[in-house]
């Protein structure tokens, strides 16, 4: 893991980032870049972007040149480019009744509908059928390579590339309204009601990288980094933006053992003290003298731990340890563990160092504010797709949580890709009005030009025969 054998190196590393941190940190202040008072820091808003009449003008026309579309056509063409029904199904659809069932399906598990009302809005299938295929999606466990099918031909589109490099992504927890005799339901504290958590990390490029059910009102680190570790559609994530939820001193470490840097937006910012450890002999600027913590980090403390604490993160990567269960046994109730000690001190170094970049560097800064921006604005399609309660009949199992979660993901992926899809078509076609640096700025997630609602005619028209048999094509 690139980790020396020793606690020890390992600090002596660190102290050589920290005192250029420190010195960077220095510098902003005394350049008015961010100011000190008392012992508190404050940061300047970020100020809007100037509104740019050639970006509301091509948005306008993209929105016009792609019209009015319903959502089973929209399924429909997704389908078509990337076979994804095939990678749900294990097999091409024997029939066209079996295909449009198949999205019915879907749209019950992503969505709020009832069977009932599915058959309502599909005229084409019955009720049982489509309780059925709900039953099957759920329990085979196939969403996961459909919705890696999807991302790999949105991203396949040279559009993608101006949204964002595909090296970093946010994670966030966006909650669905549930029953709340569901055992996993808690109270959402924001829109009071009993509700489940999808945690999902969106890419740079817009698209939904990966996802999880979640408990409400949980530390979310864990969920943070095992979706980094277990999504399979980029090499290597350079960074995973998270909120406050996101974040702890022992998850900043365990991420940095399994080689993610998880990079936090923090609630109260201007009270955060800056960590040094005992011993430190690199210099600290007089200016910043009133933001270091009294008390030093204790490097024994750190190297009772180390080689257990390495031991832990190379069982997390590898998979023989969820994230998930780590973080849990290793949290606040661990206090005296020597791993966990280890790891909670070593932390706080190393979110000392990530603030003198954060505070004092205001393009890394927006390099963690936009990705945060992209992860809530996907909320806007999820919602539209998801819009009520999950029922009692649902949710009872984690294994058809992960189905909800993996469906609506699914839902959301496939109308990010259609837009993103039709805007590389539209951009083709006129690129003296769509510009790359006009391009950049219009982003996939529109969702009002699609009707999500209603009576659905699943009509495959010349789509059939590549749907219900040719072999598939390597897209991705």
């Amino acid at each position: 893991m690139s980790l020396p054998p020793t606690a020890e190196k390992y600090l002596q590393r660190l102290e050589v980032g920290l005192e250029a941190g420190l010195g960077a940190l220095a510098a902003a202040v005394q350049a008015g870049e961010i100011t000190i008072e008392g012992d508190a820091v404050r940061v300047a808003r970020r100020k809007p972007a100037p509104t740019d009449p050639r970006v509301q003008s091509a948005r306008r026309g993209m929105t016009a040149a792609m019209g009015t579309h319903e959502l089973s056509a929209v399924m429909i063409e997704v389908d078509r480019l990337t076979r994804f029904s095939r990678k749900l199904l294990g097999r091409p659809a024997r029939s066209e009744k079996e295909l449009v069932t198949l999205y019915g399906g879907l749209l019950g598990l992503g969505s709020d509908m009832s069977a009932a009302e599915l058959a309502r809005m599909i005229p084409s299938v019955d009720a049982d059928s489509l309780g059925q295929m709900v039953l099957r999606l759920g329990a085979d466990k196939r969403l996961r390579a459909a919705n890696e099918a999807v991302l790999g031909f949105m991203r396949h589109h040279p559009v993608a590339s101006l949204w964002g490099r595909g090296l970093n992504a946010s994670a966030d927890m966006m909650s669905l309204e549930a029953t709340r005799y569901l055992w996993s339901a808690r109270l959402d504290p924001r829109r009071r009601t009993f509700a489940i958590g999808t945690y999902a990390h969106v890419l740079d490029q817009w698209g939904i990288l990966y996802d999880q059910p979640i408990v409400l009102n949980r530390r979310q680190v864990s969920a943070a980094i095992e979706g980094a570790l277990r999504q399979k559609r980029v090499d290597h994530l350079e960074k995973v933006a998270v909120d406050t939820h996101g974040h702890s001193h022992f998850g900043m470490t365990l991420g940095k053992v399994v080689g993610y840097g998880l990079t936090p937006r923090l609630a109260r910012l201007k009270t955060r003290k800056l960590h040094l450890p005992t011993g430190f002999s690199g210099a600290v600027p007089e200016v910043l003298k009133p933001l270091i913590a009294p008390t030093p980090i204790s490097r024994r403390v750190i190297g009772r731990g180390w080689e257990e604490l390495l031991r832990l993160g190379a069982s997390v990567k590898d998979g023989w340890y969820p994230a998930t269960e780590a973080l849990d046994r290793y949290g606040a109730a661990a206090r005296s563990d020597a791993v966990y000690e280890a790891g909670a001190a070593l932390g706080k170094l190393l979110l000392t160092l990530y603030l003198c970049d954060y505070l004092g560097n205001r393009e890394f800064r927006n390099e963690i504010l936009d990705p945060l921006n992209q992860g809530e604005a996907v909320h806007s399609p999820q919602r539209a797709i998801h819009n009520g309660a999950i029922p009692a009949k649902r949710g009872r199992t984690t294994q058809q949580l992960e189905a909800i979660s993996g469906s609506l993901t699914l839902l959301a992926n496939i109308v990010m890709t259609w837009n993103t899809h039709h805007i590389q078509q539209t951009a083709d076609r006129d690129p003296s009005v769509f510009s790359d640096d006009v391009l950049a700025h219009i982003a996939p997630i529109g969702h009002g030009h699609i009707n999500l609602r209603g009576v659905m005619t699943f009509d495959l028209g010349h789509s059939r025969s590549a749907l219900l048999g040719l072999p598939m094509t390597a897209i991705a």
